[in-house]
Parts: structure tokens; C-alpha cells; sequence
């Protein structure tokens, strides 16, 4: 009898709720045991269902009033405000759009969807009364005032970013990673040193190595948000990246210990016609500074074979398959074994500079105590690359 009466009044409870949640959280909320169902009457446990249903209903009703209530008064307090304040998440679109001039490579770049960096932006030149960029078939572009906020928003978020540091004792405790980018070669025989020391004295951070094959590729790891800092020969052009000359260096001229040339410390360029070239790969800084020198000198150079592995041009000079020209520095270890042979090429001066490449934006603690070691020891790279 009981079970009839309760399938009735369950099948007139589906009409406004799901009875069999409502059922399950009588029995949680109320810790009933199973003997509940046989010692009390059907009225009780049908009150209690009944109550959690009424309550649920009161407080949707609830939530929707004050929810409703609250949207209003922030409205409210919006349109009465008398001064509207930019905040520093305005600043930081602001900033990555003039430097990008690319409403489509900001958003990527600040885990934003494109529309709500254009929101952003236009909230910014209400508040400030002016346009910051000029729209047009060519792009995007700043204006004379958007050249100026620039210039502010720029220092404003230095400022924000070294309160930041100095509260989170981020200074005393560098904690984090720094993502280097380089030649291989350069990373080995150049830089290693310095970078064994720099983890030797910050044991938090951690020092992560990307090797490139050129120059190209460096720049593009910057860009791309690959790597933090690169190493890279002059020029670089970019708009986007903070370019700090670091040190010289000099091209020789490399051949084997059973070549002509071999302990000669002069070679003049009309010596040059016959030889045949190992050369690094086109995109790379040698082969960009090589390719210069046989410009100028109008010579055509019968190559025997090309790589971008600096060890295996070498192994092939020292195996007299040709000549090339590579830093002194890259060989300073075979030419000491007596394996290859260094001259200079006469009334010719083949020298680079390279330089260390960041994006132009306020970097993490870690990025910039990297950035100032490696200043600090700039003197000593450019004795490495002596």
C-alpha cells in the first residue's frame, strides 16, 4: 500500500522537479538510515522532499534577485564614476600592439581572442581622448599621441614590474628559467664558460640551450617566443628586439697541415682563384660575411662541398677536401694540435660583431640578472674571441 501511494506522488513531483535528486539529497542532508522508511508515516518523509524542493526554489529565486540587484549597482556606480582609470592590462595591450603593429600577432602573443584586444584598445583612446593608431589598407600605424602614450606606458609598466620584484623579494630570490639561443659553435667554445659560471652562482634558474644554424633562425626564435636571449652577428633589424653589441671577432683563413698555405701567415686573394671552398650554408653569419669577401674581390669560388656542422667543415680542411673561413676562436683547439693552420687573407679585414638580442619588453628577474652578467663579463668574451 505504502509503495503505491509513493509512485503516485513521485509521478506528480516529475511536473516541476527531478524527484529522484530531490529524493537522494533528502536522505543526505538529513543523514536518514534506512530504518526511517519503515518506522515513520509516508506524511513525514513527504514534508521533508517537499521542504528541500521549496527551499531550492527560494533560493534560485534568491540568487537571481541579488545577482540582478548587483548588476544594476555596478552599472550604476560605472556611468556615475567622475574619472575613468586606465588599468596597467590596458597598458600591456597597448604596448604589444605598437610594437607588433599587428592586432592579430598581439592577441596570439597575449593569450587574448583579437576582439577583446580591440576592445581594450578603444577603451584606452576613450579614456585618453585620443587615437593611438591610424587604420588603414597598410596596416596599422601609431599616431604623433600614440607615439607619446608609448613612451609612457612603457616606463609606467617598468615601474610596475620592479614594484612587483621588490614586494616578492624577486631580486634576493631569483627563481625561474632563461632560454638561450646560439650557434652551436658559439655556445661550446665561446659562451660555455661564462654560462657554467652564471649557473654556479644562481642554482635557482634554470638555463635551457637552443642551438641554431643561422642567424635568421635566431632572430625568429626571439620573435616567436622560443627563446629568451640570442646571440647573433650584426646587423639586426627589428623594431621588436633590444640589441646589445657584446664583442668582436675575426674570420681566418683555415686550411689543412699539408696544404700550400699551411703555416702561412699572409695569403694574398689572386692565391686564392684555384682553391676549392668548404662553405657554411647560405642563411648562416660565415657565410653571409663570406659571400661579402668574394663580392668585393670578384672572385667566383669552386666549391667542394657546404654544412652548417662546424665540426665536420673542420675534420674536411684537416683532410685536405679544401679551405674556409671561420673564426678564430671556433679553432683555437686544432690549430694549438697542430691539425689546421690559421692565416690572414692580405689588405683584408674580415671582422663581425655580434651582439645579444632580447624583445623589447620589461623581461622576468631571471632574463635580466642573465642580461647583466653577461655585460658585466663582456670584456672577457671579447678576450675569448681574441
Amino acid at each position: 500500500m505504502r509503495t503505491r501511494r509513493l509512485s503516485a506522488v513521485l509521478h506528480r513531483f516529475t511536473k516541476y522537479a527531478n524527484c529522484t535528486i530531490a529524493f537522494g539529497k533528502v536522505v543526505t542532508a538529513f543523514c536518514l538510515p534506512h530504518e526511517f522508511f519503515v518506522k515513520y508515516p509516508f506524511s513525514v518523509w513527504h514534508f521533508l522532499i517537499t521542504l528541500v524542493l521549496s527551499l531550492e526554489e527560494t533560493i534560485s529565486k534568491a540568487r537571481t534577485f541579488i545577482f540582478h540587484r548587483l548588476d544594476l549597482s555596478l552599472k550604476c556606480l560605472q556611468r556615475n564614476a567622475p574619472n575613468k582609470l586606465m588599468e596597467l592590462f590596458q597598458l600591456r595591450t597597448f604596448k604589444e600592439v605598437a610594437e607588433t603593429l599587428n592586432f592579430t600577432k598581439a592577441s596570439e602573443n597575449l593569450y587574448l581572442t583579437q576582439s577583446a584586444v580591440s576592445h581594450q584598445i578603444k577603451a584606452l583612446e576613450e579614456e585618453l581622448g585620443v587615437r593611438l593608431f591610424v587604420r588603414g589598407k597598410g596596416g596599422v600605424k601609431l599616431t604623433d599621441s600614440g607615439k607619446v602614450a608609448l613612451g609612457f606606458a612603457a616606463r609606467i609598466l617598468k615601474e610596475a614590474q620592479r614594484l612587483q620584484d621588490h614586494v616578492s623579494e624577486r631580486e634576493d630570490q631569483l627563481v625561474g628559467r632563461v632560454r638561450v639561443a646560439a650557434a652551436t659553435q658559439a655556445l661550446v667554445h665561446l659562451f660555455a664558460p661564462l654560462f657554467e659560471e652564471f649557473m654556479d652562482a644562481t642554482p635557482s634558474v634554470d638555463l635551457l640551450f637552443r642551438t641554431t644554424v643561422s642567424t635568421d633562425q635566431t632572430i625568429d626564435d626571439i620573435l616567436n617566443g622560443v627563446a629568451d636571449i640570442g646571440f647573433a652577428s650584426l646587423p639586426v633589424y627589428s623594431p621588436n628586439l633590444e640589441v646589445k653589441a657584446l664583442f668582436e671577432d675575426e674570420l681566418k683563413l683555415v686550411s689543412g697541415p699539408k696544404h700550400a698555405f699551411s703555416n702561412r701567415k699572409e695569403v694574398t686573394v689572386s692565391e686564392l682563384e684555384n682553391e676549392r671552398w668548404i662553405l657554411f650554408e647560405r642563411g648562416a653569419s660565415i657565410r653571409r660575411e663570406t659571400d661579402s669577401f668574394f663580392k668585393t674581390v670578384g672572385a667566383e669560388p669552386e666549391m667542394a662541398l657546404e654544412s652548417n656542422d662546424t665540426y665536420f667543415v673542420k675534420l674536411m680542411i684537416e683532410h685536405g677536401l679544401g679551405i674556409s673561413l671561420i673564426p678564430s676562436w671556433a679553432v683555437k683547439e686544432e690549430v694549438k694540435a697542430g691539425r689546421l693552420t690559421c692565416s690572414r687573407i692580405a689588405d683584408t679585414e674580415l671582422k663581425r660583431s655580434v651582439a645579444m638580442v632580447s624583445l623589447k619588453k620589461t623581461p622576468s628577474a631571471p632574463i635580466s640578472a642573465f642580461r647583466e652578467f653577461i655585460i658585466k663579463n663582456q670584456a672577457r668574451l671579447q678576450e675569448f674571441a681574441s
